[in-house]
């Protein structure tokens, strides 16, 4: 899962840079429609090499199927700390100019990268507009040490174990470096650590619905613990947005916000994992 997670780390390495430098040359449509050859081209690729391990067993379909999991404590555990966990999102400010000269901005939002409004942030601290482009890379190349190192310290250490102290971990510094964060240099760590330590919930989350579910159903289920998740991601934006609003303009809420979301988020894991296996100290 650490290793497949890494795929959408360098997509968030290579999509803001491409599209950063592109707009300005091609223009926004052209830019858009190489994304999506390029998309297209990768999807081609993966559908006609991706082989599944276990073979597909043809069975009726009912729409219960998404539901029943959610009669059971621990998979609804886990989807309510991965709600909680992903309810932030990632905005990143691009300006530019076509070619008639006409400057646009343009907010580009993921809910992968759970990052609030540090590129907005870094602008509005006095960052370069270049060097604020590139927070966005910087964490997701971070990140793709994130989804791959705890990941394979899970299979050892066990996979509740090493998703709470990496959620713990994202948590801290939130509230340690990210609210009293000024100038350049802290947010850039800040941004760094950040991908490391929030790439364990993008890779491990799945892992951790296998755990708790029956094989046979991994599909239907972690596509019904995302499906849930996205919701967070979908709001989150709006919910920050407000606060920032609300704030005039202070994003120290708006962190204060994020890092409440993810130690929420954080605890949760820990009820799961103490149902699961108690407070004794295993791998689990």
């Amino acid at each position: 899962m650490g290793l497949v997670s890494i795929g959408s780390s360098l997509g968030g390495v290579i999509f803001p840079i491409m599209i950063n430098q592109l707009i300005p040359q091609v223009g926004f449509g052209w830019t858009m429609r190489t994304c999506a050859f390029l998309i297209l081209a990768l999807l081609i690729f993966a559908n006609l090499t991706v082989r599944s391990r276990v073979p597909p067993s043809k069975k009726p379909y009912h729409l219960k199927v998404f539901f029943t999991p959610y009669t059971e404590v621990l998979f609804l555990l886990v989807t309510l700390a991965m709600f909680f966990f992903y309810c932030k999102s990632t905005i990143s400010r691009i300006s530019y100019r076509s070619h008639a000269g006409t400057k646009f901005t343009m907010l580009t939002g993921g809910m992968f990268i759970p990052l609030t409004y540090i590129v907005v942030e870094a602008r509005a601290q006095g960052m370069s507009q270049n060097l604020a482009s590139y927070l966005v890379p910087i964490l997701n190349a971070a990140s793709i040490l994130g989804r791959s190192i705890p990941n394979v310290m899970a299979d050892k250490y066990g996979r509740f174990n090493v998703m709470i102290v990496m959620c713990t971990f994202t948590t801290i510094i939130i509230f340690a470096l990210w609210l009293p964060a000024t100038g350049n240099a802290a947010l850039i760590v800040f941004a760094v650590l950040f991908g490391v330590g929030s790439g364990a919930g993008i890779g491990l989350a799945p892992a951790l619905i296998g755990q708790v579910s029956p094989i046979q159903e991994i599909g239907a289920r972690v596509g019904s613990a995302c499906a849930f998740a996205s919701i967070a991601a979908l709001t989150g934006a709006p919910i920050g947005g407000a606060i920032l609003s609300r704030a005039g303009g202070d994003f120290r809420y708006t962190a204060v916000f994020a890092g409440i979301t993810c130690a929420v988020g954080s605890a949760l894991f820990l009820v799961a994992r103490v149902r699961l296996a108690g407070v004794a100290v295993k791998a689990i």
